[in-house]
C-alpha cells in the first residue's frame, strides 16, 4: 500500500512538472514577423484606407519589449513609418514628431499571457490641428498564428471601432 501510494504521488508530481515546464497556456504569445491588413475582413478602417494597396505591420519582439512600423503603398508610392520601441510592462512611452504630434503609448500582456493590451493617447499641436485621440487597442493571434487582429476602441465610446485583420507573411 505504502509503495502505491509513493509510485502515485511521484506520477502526480511529475505531471505537474510536465505541466508547468511545457508551452502552456500560460507562455506569452509572440507577435513578431511582417503582417499584411486584409481589409476584406477588417471593419470600419479610415477612409484614406482606400487609397492603400498595401499595408504592413512589421513586429520584433523579445520576451520583455516590442517595436514595429507601419509601411503602406498606393498611388505609386511607399510610406515607411517610423519604428516604434516599447516595454512590455505597461509603462507609458512619449514621444513627439516634427509634425508636432505628440504620442503616449504603453503596452502590457493581459493575465493570461495570450492578449496585448495598448493605451494610446494622440494630440495634435503641429501646423494641422485635429481633435485629440485616446484608444484602446486589444492584439490577438488566431490559434494557428497566422492572423493578427488589433481591435481599437476609443476611450470616448463604442462608435468609431476599428476592427484591423492581418495575415502573417513571414
Amino acid at each position: 500500500m505504502k509503495i502505491h501510494r509513493s509510485i502515485l504521488s511521484l506520477i502526480i508530481v511529475g505531471l505537474l512538472l510536465a505541466f508547468a515546464t511545457s508551452s502552456s497556456a500560460f507562455d506569452k504569445l509572440s507577435f513578431s514577423g511582417t503582417w499584411t491588413l486584409s481589409k476584406e475582413k477588417s471593419s470600419n478602417l479610415p477612409s484614406v484606407f482606400v487609397t492603400v494597396d498595401e499595408y504592413n505591420l512589421i513586429i520584433n519582439q523579445t520576451s520583455e519589449n516590442i517595436s514595429f512600423q507601419t509601411e503602406f503603398r498606393g498611388r505609386g508610392q511607399t510610406i515607411t513609418g517610423p519604428q516604434e520601441s516599447y516595454t512590455l510592462d505597461g509603462t507609458t512611452k512619449e514621444t513627439k514628431d516634427s509634425r508636432g504630434v505628440t504620442l503616449k503609448r504603453s503596452m502590457k500582456y493581459d493575465e493570461s499571457g495570450q492578449k496585448l493590451l495598448v493605451e494610446t493617447e494622440k494630440e495634435f499641436t503641429g501646423a494641422v490641428q485635429l481633435p485629440k485621440q485616446n484608444d484602446s487597442e486589444v492584439w490577438e493571434l488566431s490559434g494557428d498564428g497566422s492572423s493578427l487582429t488589433i481591435t481599437i476602441t476609443p476611450k470616448s465610446g463604442e462608435e468609431g471601432k476599428q476592427v484591423r485583420v492581418f495575415t502573417k507573411k513571414n
